[in-house]
């Protein structure tokens, strides 16, 4: 879907900021800032209660201003010279090592669901900065009891793997 024309009066509003027909103001992520938040995301974005227009965009400016500085931007020399850092850098990586081993195909294409669908929702982050209770978060999202234990066995390996690597998890 293609973004829309931005009215003459809305140019100067912060990007995601909508007014809803009752006249109230909500608050709709961008592509680029959804990574960074923690929390789901409810449907249509999220309320506003501020009154005012000047209101909501200060409360949404507060918003990016908050969120900027967890936007780094590695340069190739750092990706190189310092190796992965992001969990999104790191499953390629990983998943190059589940393939060398010697799996069956649909065993590394479990894997492979497991760990990038963990990487959607927190690809954002050091491999550092993962802990339990981000494993944990993703795993509630899963219904089938034994895909959960699949995708938990998948993680601890790909964690553990990531650790022989040199890259420190929370202890």
């Amino acid at each position: 879907m293609n973004a829309g024309i931005r009215s003459r009066k809305r140019r100067a509003w912060p990007a995601g900021l909508e007014q809803t027909a009752s006249g109230k103001y909500r608050w709709q992520p961008p592509a680029r800032m959804r990574p960074l938040i923690t929390t789901p995301i409810p449907p249509g974005g999220f309320p506003l209660e501020s009154a005012t227009l000047a209101d909501a965009i200060a409360e949404v400016e507060a918003v990016y201003r908050t969120l900027a500085p967890l936007r780094v931007q590695r340069t190739l020399l750092d990706r190189v010279t310092i190796g992965p850092d992001t969990v999104a850098d790191w499953v390629p990586i990983y998943l190059a090592r589940v393939a060398a081993r010697n799996v069956a195909q649909e065993t590394v294409a479990r894997i492979r669901r497991a760990v990038e669908a963990f990487a959607v929702g927190h690809g954002h982050l050091p491999v550092s900065a993962i802990g339990t209770r981000h494993v944990a978060d993703y795993l509630v999202t899963i219904a089938s009891e034994t895909m959960r234990a699949k995708a938990r066995t998948a993680l601890q390996d790909c964690f553990r793997e990531a650790i022989t690597a040199n890259l420190r998890g929370k202890d």
